[in-house]
């Protein structure tokens, strides 16, 4: 099934396309929600358009059984409106996302059911400036959400995650990658800066394995990820190398150990947070380095905090590790 628009508005409640195994829907200027509803494909379906967005507030899913693909297109969107605080979820067996997804301050969420997630357009969440009578208000930036739940989730090089806030005000927003039983694979673009005053963006990872830290910490802290780091590797041991900075960071090993052999750095003008959690060993080895400090205490009249945890439970079973603080540590 082919359908040809210029631009193609999802109203409320939910629509189904029936009795067809490939849909394609074409839409030359962009497609727009409105209201709460969805679309759903019992088998592949194929977006193609040079902007996906939404009013405000409106909440879409769009739901192949099949593969999903979001394809560009050299049509203009500028027609096509967004508005504040929408959210769209995106589901199929597989996704290939090479379009513009555009939802200012809201959030977007992509989850393949067996297959990859691909990334090679842009999601874009970012927060904005609104002009109210003489007086400029800045909203925050949104979510993005990538999930696999058995492949990989892929960003490749021209792929680009958008969660800034505007440079004049507001916080960024929040990463979320879920890939329990496959890989994180980061070759493009993330911006996650805050704006004066507001926070930097936050990253939250379950991932299949994370042998060596370096790399990403390197990512993230490039994107402006750095206001929490909330990390569950679900098999196999953690190597911390590299420099982590984040106000907040939490690492967990569900099945292995861990070895803090870098930095962790949790500091600021208040103190920061670390929780390390291993089911088996952990270890901070001669020349590593957490620190927490901070220059003044909370508002609460707390300092810094870090905790660390060998051992822990793992479905239900109480792990039999060890905690190792290495002399220079």
């Amino acid at each position: 099934l082919l359908i040809n628009a210029g631009t193609i508005t999802l109203g409320s409640n939910q629509i189904a396309i029936n009795q067809f195994s490939d849909v394609t829907v074409n839409a030359t200027k962009g497609i727009t929600g409105i209201g709460t509803g969805g679309l759903t494909t019992p088998g592949d379906l194929t977006l193609v358009t040079p902007l996906i967005t939404g009013g405000p507030s409106a909440i879409r899913h769009i739901t192949a059984g099949g593969e999903l693909s979001l394809v560009s297109s050299p049509g203009t969107a500028s027609q096509v409106a967004p508005g504040l605080g929408s959210s769209l979820t995106l589901t199929g067996s597989a996704i290939d996302a090479n379009t513009r997804v555009y939802l200012p301050s809201g959030s977007v969420t992509l989850r393949a059911t067996s297959g990859d997630v691909t990334v090679g357009g842009s999601l874009d969440v970012s927060g904005t400036a609104r002009q109210f009578g003489n007086e400029i208000k800045y909203t925050n930036a949104g979510l993005i959400s990538i999930a696999s739940s058995l492949g990989d989730v892929i960003l490749e090089q021209q792929g680009t995650l958008k969660l800034s806030a505007p440079a004049a005000g507001g916080n960024a927003g929040v990463l979320s990658i879920s890939n329990p039983n496959g890989n994180f694979d980061n070759a493009g673009t993330i911006l996650a800066k805050g704006g004066n005053g507001g926070s930097n963006g936050s990253f939250l990872l379950d991932t299949a394995a994370l042998p060596t830290f370096s790399s990403l910490a390197s990512t993230l802290a490039n994107a402006s990820l750095t206001h929490s780091q909330i990390i569950r590797v679900r098999s196999g041991d953690v190597i911390l190398d590299g420099n982590a900075v984040a106000r907040e960071f939490r690492l967990s090993a569900d099945q292995g150990s861990v070895t803090v052999t870098g930095t962790i750095n949790a500091s600021g003008t208040t103190g920061g947070s670390v929780h390390l959690s291993a089911n088996r060993n952990l270890t901070l080895q001669t020349g590593s380095r957490i620190t927490v400090a901070g220059q003044t205490f909370s508002n609460s009249g707390k300092g810094g905090e870090v905790t660390l945890e060998a051992g822990t439970q793992s479905n239900g079973v109480i792990g039999d590790g060890i905690l190792d603080l290495q002399t220079g540590s």
